[in-house]
């Protein structure tokens, strides 16, 4: 997951429910999937037990985006933030901790 990107935009999390998002996926390596799953459950858990935010890296229909927030659940190829808030897993290029 070492992407180096131009241009990032930054989102507001109120934002994200009206951005659009094509199917599939961002990554392609196997094991770089398998990585990504992984942040996003140890980010889940520092959420919900510490309100830990974190910067999500995403892709919309339009450009790269970050979004710094809480990671409340992950079901279904959705990340869940906050108030129904959700960000396809499968757009999802990294999770970065602060």
């Amino acid at each position: 997951m070492a992407t180096a990107f131009l241009h990032v935009d930054y989102v507001e999390k109120e934002k994200i429910g009206s951005l659009k998002f094509p199917k599939g996926d961002v990554l392609i390596a196997e094991e770089s999937k398998k990585k990504r799953v992984s942040l996003i459950d140890q980010a889940i858990d520092a959420g919900n037990f510490a309100q830990f935010k974190v910067m999500i890296l995403f892709q919309d229909d339009t450009s790269v985006k970050e979004v710094e927030t809480t990671i409340w659940d992950r079901k279904k190829g959705k990340v869940y933030l906050k108030d129904g808030v959700f960000i396809p897993l499968e757009r999802i290029h990294k999770i970065k901790f602060n």
